[in-house]
């Protein structure tokens, strides 16, 4: 199977939204997606991060998992430029980006509502959607 692959709650309308700008910004590799709770994930996802508690997208690219703020540097540094410039955040401590992805991780539902079902992508973009 294609790599990069990020692996993302499909009932979340932040991810989704969040996977809607990817594909609209386009990245160099072109990316795969694929529900957290897929048959997909459930293979190529280490059981370290299957856990009640674990609440982050994962990102496989070049044989590593990435995740929490990590993995949206590893998508950021993929996007086309001027996007990129967002690396500099980078620059700060881990502790406090971990804690602010934590943080939103922990809200998403209280700002967006559930969503009931995985929303279906375009048409244009379907060849990137692993559904299993």
């Amino acid at each position: 199977m294609a790599e990069p692959i990020l692996f993302y709650d499909g009932n979340c309308a932040l991810c989704n939204n969040f996977i809607k700008i990817i594909l609209k910004l386009g990245t160099q590799p072109s990316f795969y997606f694929a529900p957290l709770s897929g048959k997909t994930a459930s293979e190529k996802i280490p059981a370290k991060y299957k856990t009640p508690s674990f609440d982050s997208i994962v990102l496989l690219m070049n044989n590593q998992i990435y995740t929490h703020h990590k993995a949206i540097f590893q998508i950021i540094s993929c996007l086309p430029w001027p996007f990129r410039i967002l690396l500099i955040g980078q620059l700060l401590p881990h502790k406090l980006l971990l804690n602010l992805y934590q943080w939103v991780a922990k809200n998403r539902f209280k700002w967006h509502k559930k969503l009931a079902i995985c929303p279906v992508p375009p048409a244009k973009f379907r060849h990137q959607f692993i559904f299993d």
